[in-house]
C-alpha cells in the first residue's frame, strides 16, 4: 500500500468518524429534546391537576361557608329566643332585689331564684342541636360562663345561708368566682360577635331585648 493511499484511507476514517460522531451528536440532542419535551409536558399536567385541585377547593370552602351561613342563621334563632328569656328574667331578679328592702331570708330566695335562671339555660343550651362548626368555640366559653355563674350564685346562697348560723364562712372563694362572671359573659359574647362579622351578619348583633 502506497503512502497516498493510506493517507486517502486515514482521511476516509476520520470523515467515517466524524460523521458518526456528528450523527450521535443529532441523535443526543434529538433525544434530550424530546425527554425535556416531555418532562415539561408533565409538569404542566400536574399544573393543571394542581389548578383544577386548587379550584374544587375553593369551591368546596365556598360551598361549605355558604352551609354554615345557614347554619349560624338558623341557630341564632333558637339561640337568641332562650337568651333573650334569659337576660330578661336575670334583669327582672335584679330588678326586684334593688327595689325594696327585704330580709336575709328573702334575699336568699330571690339568690335561688336566680340560681335556677341561670340551670335553666344551661339545660335548654344544651339541648340545641347541631351547633355550626365556627360557633363551637362560642359555645364552649357560653358553658364556661354558666358554669361559673351557677357556681357563683351556689356560693352567693352559701354566703347568705351562713349568716344565719353560728359557722363561719370563708368568702375568698365567692369573690374569685363572682369576680370571674362578667369577663367569662363577654369573652363570649365578643367570639360570638367575631364569628357573626367574618360570616357577614352583623344584623344579627343587634340588642336580645
Amino acid at each position: 500500500m502506497t503512502k497516498k493511499t493510506k493517507e486517502i484511507l486515514v482521511t476516509l476514517i476520520l470523515i467515517i468518524v466524524t460523521a458518526a460522531l456528528l450523527s450521535y451528536n443529532v441523535f443526543l440532542v434529538e433525544t434530550t429534546k424530546a425527554e425535556v419535551e416531555r418532562i415539561m409536558g408533565q409538569l404542566a399536567k400536574i399544573e393543571e391537576i394542581k389548578e383544577e385541585a386548587r379550584e374544587k377547593k375553593m369551591e368546596l370552602l365556598k360551598q361549605q361557608k355558604e352551609a354554615e351561613y345557614v347554619e349560624i342563621i338558623e341557630f341564632d334563632e333558637k339561640y337568641r329566643e332562650i337568651k333573650d328569656d334569659f337576660l330578661k328574667n336575670v334583669k327582672e331578679a335584679s330588678d326586684k332585689a334593688d327595689s325594696i328592702f327585704i330580709n336575709i331570708e328573702e334575699l336568699k330566695g330571690l339568690v335561688s331564684q336566680r340560681l335556677d335562671i341561670s340551670k335553666e339555660f344551661k339545660e335548654k343550651l344544651s339541648k340545641l342541636d347541631n351547633i355550626p362548626r365556627p360557633l363551637k368555640n362560642f359555645y364552649e366559653l357560653e358553658t364556661e360562663f354558666l358554669n361559673n355563674d351557677i357556681k357563683s350564685f351556689t356560693l352567693v346562697y352559701d354566703y347568705y345561708s351562713s349568716c344565719c348560723s353560728t359557722h363561719s364562712y370563708n368568702d375568698d372563694e365567692l369573690k374569685k368566682v363572682y369576680g370571674n362572671n362578667d369577663m367569662l359573659f363577654f369573652r363570649a359574647e365578643e367570639e360570638r360577635i367575631r364569628v357573626y362579622k367574618e360570616y357577614g351578619l352583623d344584623h344579627l348583633l343587634e340588642d336580645l331585648f
